[in-house]
């Protein structure tokens, strides 16, 4: 069995480096948390950053808010469903799946930023170029800056 369990690590960490080859991939996490008693909940934020060359290829995140108000609760149900649809509509690359459950909201995306259309989103949204490169690639560094700016940490 624990000859099992190393094989299937070693053929884990072969997948995630490419098999060897020159693709290594940086994980980096960042995460934040917000309390807001005024409005009755809590946002917790998590978001792994897989990148190459100090170029990001995707964010996966989970953000999940829990609150008491069922009404804060069907808000952001609604509001992080569409929002996610429509960017994926707009720009491609978006992947998401939010669940609700008796106290809590649970958001789980993943933004597939190879396969979205970076000119366009970089365009429609001007704050962007201070994160994406020369070929409108969005930078580790900048995607850092980005999330450390509304208040996450990053490793």
């Amino acid at each position: 069995m624990k000859k099992n369990i190393k094989v299937i690590s070693l053929l884990s960490i072969l997948l995630l480096s490419g098999c060897g080859t020159n693709k290594e991939v940086l994980v980096t996490k960042c995460t934040s948390s917000q309390n807001n008693l005024q409005a009755n909940y809590t946002l917790k934020s998590e978001y792994t950053i897989y990148s190459q060359k100090g170029v990001v290829n995707k964010v996966e995140s989970v953000e999940t808010i829990n609150s008491s108000s069922e009404a804060i609760l069907d808000y952001f149900d609604t509001y992080l469903t569409s929002t996610y649809e429509q960017a994926n509509k707009v720009y491609g690359g978006y992947n998401n799946k939010v669940t609700k459950n008796d106290d809590e909201v649970i958001s789980k995306t993943t933004i597939d930023y190879k396969s979205m259309d970076m000119n366009k989103y970089v365009e429609d949204n001007s704050v962007m170029k201070s994160y994406v490169n020369s070929k409108n690639e969005l930078t580790l560094e900048g995607i850092k800056a980005a999330y450390q700016s509304i208040g996450a940490t990053c490793e």
